[in-house]
């Protein structure tokens, strides 16, 4: 079914969910929900330490984190030498945490935002 516009509408599973438009020409419900699931894996070994679903957004993909290095740390006694992880972990907060609290050395790329192309002010400013 398309819409006078001639795109597809937009098929909610309840009448009471209304389609939002979106500023790329989509649409979506409104009440949609986003989650991530992270993993703590032994990359030596290849086995899966931990499992936490989180919100998709970066502070709880770090809280995340946190929580499976605590869990796995109390649950079998194991605490991660290492931390890989994508940009999502690569805050400030998030490394300060993995350097000098837990003492585990992160290999993340940094959120690096000294050189800003936004209108806002960049490090060399």
């Amino acid at each position: 079914m398309t819409r006078p516009t001639g795109r597809p509408a937009t098929w909610c599973q309840s009448s009471s969910r209304r389609p939002i438009p979106l500023p790329n020409g989509r649409e979506r419900c409104a009440d949609q929900f986003a989650y991530s699931d992270n993993y703590l894996i032994d990359v030596k070994y290849g086995i899966i330490m931990d499992v936490e679903a989180s919100r998709a957004i970066r502070q709880a993909e770090v809280g995340a984190a946190k929580t499976m290095i605590e869990r796995t740390e109390q649950c079998f006694d194991i605490k991660p030498e290492r931390l890989a992880g994508d940009t999502a972990y690569g805050s400030g907060a998030n490394l300060n945490w993995l350097v000098n609290e837990a003492n585990i050395a992160p290999h993340i790329p940094v959120v690096d935002k000294s050189k800003r192309e936004d209108g806002t002010f960049s490090r060399e400013d």
